[in-house]
């Protein structure tokens, strides 16, 4: 698995920690849950289970059970159900756990995906445990909105932040962004809408795509009784935490889009300095007759929407008021809908 910058640098640090016999008992990694975040996560834990003399390797056993999330001394604790919640039964559960006996012999580890999902309840059981931790074990919390934590619990933690990075997203995810973007080509209501709906679109074949993607999981892993029930659960709150990350994505490049129409339309003659570097043609265009001020607009408006998102408000009621609002070339219809 290639890593990051980042993610290596920060693992250089817990490997000194590691080795020096000063690892930590609990640790608020503070990245994309669905990506750099657990990338950092897996990589530790390799190299706290790895066998090999200079960890972690990437290919022995236990590193192989490690990145497939299967190893018996490692308890992967995510949000259940579409509201995605970590519930306070499975906060329990995975504190009787880490009181046993391990598997083999070693150390034992718990990753919380999205720990902010914890509901009070579950996040105050979480904290007794934090403060009397058991001997050789590890907490890894993941969280990309570390406010939305209790205080408590952040100050239980030592905080590893690894930075937002301007990575190269899919092409088709790419592709299907610009297309949108481009398609705003001028401040009439009438375009404005017909892009809102191919925005809707794209994000109904992002959410069949992931319920295809977890339906061929469960089926490699068949099982019965009341695990199933529970698989099934975890399947569902997935399926929506896998969606909603793809959701932030997609409004991501939408807002790096803004920010390349900002450069051009502060002045910027630099094409080098733009996200979108080979359709700085097109955002030129679309850059045409608008001002710096305007753009901004249009970034605090994109800000926006995620966070409506966010509240679980309506998708669709949320992308048509936000496209309406949006100022397209400087058009007097758009300012007017930025000031109502």
């Amino acid at each position: 698995m290639s890593l990051s910058r980042e993610v290596v640098n920060a693992l250089a640090r817990f490997k000194d920690g590691f080795t020096g016999g000063k690892l930590g008992h609990a640790y608020l990694i503070v990245g994309d849950p669905r990506g750099n975040a657990v990338q950092l996560a897996e990589s530790v834990l390799q190299m706290i289970f790895c066998g090999h003399d200079n960890p972690p390797c990437d290919s022995c056993n236990n590193c192989r059970r490690v990145a497939g999330h299967i190893h018996p001394d490692v308890a992967w604790i995510e949000p259940i159900k579409k509201s995605r919640g970590i519930l306070v039964e499975q906060v329990k559960e995975l504190i009787r756990n880490t009181f046993e006996t391990t598997f083999e012999g070693g150390w034992k580890a718990v990753v919380l995906v999205s720990a902010e999902r914890m509901n009070n309840e579950a996040a105050n059981k979480l904290l007794k445990t934090l403060e009397e931790p058991p001997p050789r074990t590890v907490f890894l919390l993941l969280t990309d909105q570390p406010d939305a934590l209790l205080p408590t619990i952040i100050s239980r933690c030592q905080k590893v932040t690894l930075n937002d990075s301007l990575s190269e997203p899919e092409s088709e995810l790419r592709s299907a962004v610009v297309k949108i973007a481009t398609g705003l080509s001028s401040g009439r209501v009438i375009v404005k809408l017909a892009q809102a709906r191919e925005m809707m679109a794209l994000l109904k074949r992002i959410r069949n795509q992931t319920e295809r993607d977890e339906a061929r999981c469960m089926e490699q892993n068949q099982v019965s009784g009341e695990q199933a029930d529970d698989l099934e659960k975890v399947s569902e709150g997935r399926i929506e935490a896998v969606y909603r990350e793809k959701r932030r994505e997609v409004l991501r490049l939408f807002l790096l889009w803004q920010r390349d129409l900002l450069l051009c339309a502060s002045g910027s003659g630099e094409d080098s300095f733009l996200f979108f570097r080979s359709e700085a043609q097109q955002i030129r265009a679309a850059a045409v007759g608008l001002t710096a001020m305007q753009v901004m607009n249009n970034i605090y408006i994109v800000e926006n929407m995620q966070k409506y998102l966010d509240q679980h408000l309506s998708e669709f009621m949320v992308i048509e008021r936000t496209f309406l609002k949006l100022a397209i070339g400087g058009k007097e219809e758009s300012a007017t809908l930025i000031a109502s």
